[in-house]
C-alpha cells in the first residue's frame, strides 16, 4: 500500500521554494508540524535553505537605527586590551580554573569515559545489530531514506551509572582501561533489545520529551 503524504511535493516547492516563505510558515500553511515538513522533505529530494540564502532580500530591524546592545559597562576603552589576551591555562589560575577537575560541572572524569565507550568495537557492533534488525527504517514514523540513530530504551546514561555504582572501586579517570574492559562483559551495555532505531528528527524529538523526566530524576540524560 502506497504511503499518503499531507502535503505533495509541488506545495512545498511553491511555498518554500517560489514564494520564499521560512520552515515554519511553510508548515503552518500546510498544517503540519515542523519536523513532519523536513521529513517530507527529505523524502521530495527538496534541500534546505543555508542561512544566508534565507536571508536574502531580508532587511534588517536594525537597519537606519543606532542600537546600543548593552549599558556601556562591557565597552573596552580605547587601548584597553583583555585581561586573558595571549595567556593560557598554564600562565593565569582563572583560565586554569574553568578546566578539569575545578570546573564546576565536574563529574569525576565519567565524560571522557562515555566518550571511550562509545568508540568500542561492541558499541558500534551492538549499532549495527540494531540497524539491521529494524531494516534501517524509523521505528516511529517509517522513514528510511534518511539519517538514523540507535535509541537506548533504557537511557545508556543509566546503564552507565549503574555499571559504575557496581564497580565503584575504579575510577574512571585513572582506572579507565580497566572499566573498559570490564564493560566488554557488561551484558546490559550490548543487549540489542534495549535498542530501537529512529530517524534523526524523531530521535531529537524524543530526547526533548526524556531529558525533562531524567532531570527531574537528577539524572544526567545523553
Amino acid at each position: 500500500m502506497a504511503r499518503t503524504y499531507k502535503a505533495t511535493r509541488e506545495q512545498i516547492e511553491s511555498l518554500y521554494l517560489l514564494d520564499g516563505l521560512p520552515l515554519r510558515a511553510t508548515a503552518k500553511i500546510l498544517q503540519i508540524d515542523t519536523e513532519t515538513l523536513m521529513r517530507y522533505m527529505q523524502t521530495f529530494g527538496i534541500r534546505t535553505r543555508s542561512l544566508s540564502e534565507s536571508h536574502i532580500g531580508q532587511i534588517p530591524k536594525s537597519k537606519g537605527k543606532h542600537i546600543q546592545t548593552n549599558t556601556g559597562r562591557t565597552h573596552f576603552k580605547e587601548g584597553q586590551a583583555p585581561w586573558n589576551k595571549n595567556l593560557t591555562k598554564k600562565d593565569d589560575n582563572r583560565i586554569k580554573g574553568q578546566v578539569g577537575r575545578n570546573h564546576w560541572n565536574w563529574q569525576n572524569g565519567k565524560t571522557k569515559f562515555i566518550v571511550s565507550l562509545r568508540e568500542l568495537f561492541e558499541y558500534k557492533q551492538w549499532r549495527t545489530a540494531v540497524f539491521e534488525r529494524d531494516d534501517y527504517t524509523c521505528q516511529k514514523c517509517g522513514e528510511t531514506n534518511c539519517r538514523i540513530d540507535p535509541h537506548h530504551k533504557k537511557a545508556f546514561a543509566i546503564l552507565i551509572q549503574e555499571f559504575l555504582k557496581i564497580y565503584d572501586q575504579f575510577s574512571p579517570i585513572e582506572d579507565k582501561e580497566t572499566l573498559l574492559r570490564l564493560a566488554i562483559k557488561y551484558k546490559p551495555f550490548w543487549e540489542v533489545d534495549n535498542g530501537k532505531t529512529l530517524c534523526r528528527c524523531c530521535h531529537l524529538s524524543l530526547k526533548k520529551q526524556l531529558t525533562g523526566y531524567y532531570q527531574k530524576k537528577v539524572i544526567n540524560y545523553e
